[in-house]
């Protein structure tokens, strides 16, 4: 995903309306509008660098890219490297993210996209970094398909399993990690839950990125990077277009 970003007309930081507050966003336009939209959900490190670079790439590929800031209630400013550094001073910094929380922020984001002349109303897409970040999005109406990153863990938390039978969208889940299916919530049985449940999935799994690469998406290898990002332009396509 290092690759060229295309053409896109606009990057700016944004705020959007939750509640009594107020969400930081980055949003990132495409040159032709009105577009699709992804709503990027970030990672533990904030919005930082990388990810504007992804939510920059989506724009260059010809959707409304919009960054949102899911830790605007306890660190708005949050934007950490990459580094083990980084994650233990986001780590130190956050308050927990709950269901509840993200689904106010998400669908805060839809209805504000929905109102917006570069966006093609009703024609929202989220890609969540962490996989209950995804998954709890692909359940939430207005969200018409999901993209799942989830790097360097076996094991997902509960919500990813009670959510399955509430998930509405279409979902491609991206996976880099060895799988035990010793574990009750490992990927192979998150898969067959899925399954299961009659859901729209496509999974592909990649090999854990080597620890001295650091973390996040540019610690994988060139070809992955470019394979995942052929997937994910090609489900958007099937999905959004």
């Amino acid at each position: 995903m290092n690759q060229a970003l295309g053409q896109s007309a606009k990057r700016h930081s944004e705020s959007v309306a939750v509640g009594e507050g107020a969400m930081p966003v980055y949003i990132s336009l495409p040159t032709k509008q009105p577009a699709p939209a992804v709503i990027v959900l970030q990672e533990v490190f904030g919005i930082n660098d990388e990810v504007k670079a992804i939510t920059d790439l989506i724009a260059g590929s010809g959707y409304v890219g919009l960054a949102i800031n899911v830790y605007h209630r306890s660190a708005p400013e949050l934007s950490e490297p990459f580094t083990r550094e980084g994650l233990a001073r986001a780590s130190a910094t956050i308050a927990p993210v709950t269901q509840g929380s993200i689904r106010t922020d998400v669908r805060a984001a839809v209805d504000w996209l929905n109102t917006q002349p570069a966006v093609r109303f009703g024609h929202v897409a989220t890609w969540g970094f962490g996989a209950t970040l995804g998954i709890v999005a692909a359940t939430i109406s207005g969200v018409d398909a999901a993209i799942v990153f989830e790097e360097g863990s076996t094991v997902f938390d509960d919500d990813c399993f009670a959510d399955i039978e509430r998930i509405r969208a279409p979902l491609l889940l991206i996976f880099t990690a060895e799988d035990d299916e010793k574990k009750p919530t490992c990927v192979s049985h998150l898969e067959s839950a899925l399954q299961a449940a009659n859901k729209s999935i496509l999974l592909q799994r990649y090999p854990p990125a080597e620890e001295t690469r650091g973390f996040g998406v540019s610690a994988f290898p060139a070809a992955v990077i470019a394979d995942a990002w052929d997937l994910v332009q090609a489900f958007l396509q099937r999905t959004m277009l």
